[in-house]
């Protein structure tokens, strides 16, 4: 298979290739969405450039990739659009596209390009047919290059009913959270909405009841809350974006007209994307993040989604809900790397680690803490 690989100027440039890829690719992830992607590139995109690139197989578009070139000292690194906020990345392909020539396209375009640059592409998912591509073509080629496990997504398949899922789950944990609602409903008149929208377009307002619980929680640890602040904005805007696109769920649970609990997810291609979640701490010995959990997933079932998937991190909560995993691979490689380039691939691949392992820099952080008063 001949391919071409074409550099696209824009995201409207890049917009109905990108689109069309991504319908037809059945391992793209919501993470890979324009939805998301571009809501990342307003907030995140100075001082960087967006690389698209569209492949070809004569005049049919047979895969995507959305990439940026950000700066390292005395050097550049191209890394996937989304890095840092993206729980998965890859290189999108049609259905039954030669998927490997798809890849080696994008490489073999980038290598040409940007050869003197780091190339860190993060969170590929072990799922991906894409990864053993990336790593054979490293292979064929005098590439410095390293792959290590980055994040744990726990998932968990699911059934075609609710009431097998119910089977699943532990006896003692199903009977708690029905046992949980019953006491909340004892409370007050409860309410589970299905997917929570302003009816006035006002998503910052929304934004501000989950943050709101959010807070709570990190409050009571000591943290400081994740949306008071430039993160704020960006979920605000993931929030119109990503329902604009019919791709967001935020199932809420009401006490009395008032929220206290939500579960915010993402859906794409029959999977359920659990980003976040929070609870009214007032009400916890009900489990209303529970409860709230509990109604996304019957629902989901019910209208097929056959995949829910808890994201990165392995916190001792999600085992009660998912019974596997998912890694995620980062592949960092230089070839013929630019000084800085090589510096950046050494302190990322080695070099921190030694640092972080290293004795003499343990104490010192010690002795800066104990003269910080802690």
């Amino acid at each position: 298979m001949s391919l071409t690989v074409d550099r696209l100027q824009s995201f409207a440039d890049a917009l109905t290739p990108w689109e069309t890829v991504l319908a037809s690719d059945p391992h793209a992830t919501f993470f890979s969405t324009p939805a998301w992607l571009q809501t990342w590139w307003k907030h995140k995109g100075a001082g960087r450039e967006p690389l698209f690139l569209q492949v070809r197989d004569g005049d049919r578009v047979v895969g995507f990739g959305a990439f940026v070139v950000d700066a390292v000292p005395v050097g550049q690194a191209v890394l996937f659009l989304g890095s840092g906020l993206s729980d998965y990345a890859d290189v999108l392909a049609v259905e039954g596209a030669d998927r490997r020539s798809v890849v080696f396209a994008v490489l073999d375009y980038l290598a040409g390009g940007f050869g003197q640059a780091l190339f860190d592409l993060q969170e590929i998912p072990e799922t991906s047919p894409s990864l053993p591509f990336v790593r054979q073509w490293l292979s064929g080629r005098q590439a410095r290059w390293a792959e290590s496990v980055q994040d744990v997504c726990p998932i968990v398949a699911l059934p075609t009913v609710a009431e097998a899922y119910h089977k699943e789950l532990k006896k003692s944990f199903l009977a708690d959270v029905r046992r949980g609602e019953r006491r909340l409903r004892e409370r007050g008149e409860v309410l589970i909405v299905d997917h929570v929208r302003p009816e006035d377009g006002d998503w910052q307002a929304l934004k501000e009841q989950m943050s709101d619980l959010q807070s709570q929680r990190m409050r009571t640890k000591g943290e400081i809350p994740l949306w008071r602040g430039p993160l704020g904005d960006f979920v605000k805007d993931v929030l119109a974006a990503t329902d604009a696109a019919g791709k967001l769920r935020v199932t809420g649970v009401y006490l009395d007209g008032r929220m206290i609990a939500y579960e915010l997810c993402f859906l794409h291609n029959r999977t359920i994307y659990a980003w976040s979640r929070a609870f009214d701490e007032e009400h916890r010995n009900t489990g209303p993040g529970k409860i709230a959990l509990l109604h996304l997933l019957e629902t989901g079932i019910g209208q097929g989604y056959r995949t829910f998937d808890l994201l990165r991190g392995e916190e001792p909560y999600k085992d009660l809900w998912t019974n596997g995993q998912v890694r995620n691979s980062r592949v960092m490689f230089v070839l013929q790397p630019s000084l800085g380039a090589w510096v950046a691939f050494k302190y990322r691949t080695d070099w921190r680690v030694r640092l972080q392992r290293s004795s003499l820099l343990r104490r010192l952080n010690r002795a800066l803490k104990s003269l910080r008063g802690g």
